[in-house]
């Protein structure tokens, strides 16, 4: 089971020093295109550095915020206006928490599926992929290693490896390698509609519409 609780006071802190504001900015370099959204369902999103600027941007958009950790939890919690703390509501859980009757306008997954390895990622990306409206969009943002990017792929396989480790020593995450989740999308049928890569292909920011 992973556990991030011990992580939540440093974990953007952590972000800041290995890849300065880059892994926050690249986050958040498509939500100028993202489609009006009435339900988002937002899973594995942290502290809710992004939340914040979501909702700042999307005045109308209601939030499910599902995390693993209590601790990260409490931080976006925190970090919400009166105002926004309405339009959220907060669950404590992973994918299981999501109810057999939800849809979403947006699914949103920030360095999420790959905390999950085969067959584990190919149930949660079904689940999400059936909770999702049928002209619904998915905003994904993860690390990549075998992307267009002018970085070398064996450098981008070397950072990839020293976070699996830290997080699996610190965390207790299972996978040691990142899965093919670019080829996860295309085989459900979902093709990019917008796209940005930063760190020379390392951080990939990508907007999935159904085919």
């Amino acid at each position: 089971m992973n556990n991030f609780n011990r992580l939540a006071a440093v974990y953007d802190l952590l972000g800041t020093m290995a890849f300065g504001g880059t892994l926050h900015a690249s986050q958040c370099t498509l939500l100028d295109v993202l489609p009006p959204s009435g339900r988002v369902l937002m899973i594995g999103g942290g502290t809710g550095r992004f939340l914040s600027e979501f909702l700042a941007r999307n005045r109308r958009a209601s939030v499910i915020y599902i995390d693993l950790s209590a601790a990260m939890l409490r931080r976006a919690a925190a970090r919400l206006t009166a105002a926004d703390t309405e339009r959220v509501t907060f669950r404590h859980g992973s994918w299981g928490q999501i109810a057999a009757d939800e849809d979403f306008d947006l699914v949103c997954t920030h360095c999420f599926l790959d905390c999950f390895a085969a067959p584990e990622l190919a149930l949660v990306m079904d689940r999400l992929d059936t909770c999702l409206a049928p002209d619904g969009a998915w905003l994904f943002h993860d690390f990549e290693v075998s992307g267009r990017g002018p970085l070398s792929r064996a450098w981008r396989r070397a950072v990839v490896r020293v976070l699996y480790s830290f997080f699996g020593l610190v965390c207790g995450v299972q996978p040691r390698a990142l899965p093919n989740l670019a080829a996860a999308f295309d085989s459900r049928g979902f093709v990019e509609s917008a796209a940005t890569e930063h760190l020379g292909g390392l951080l990939v920011n990508r907007l999935y519409r159904r085919a």
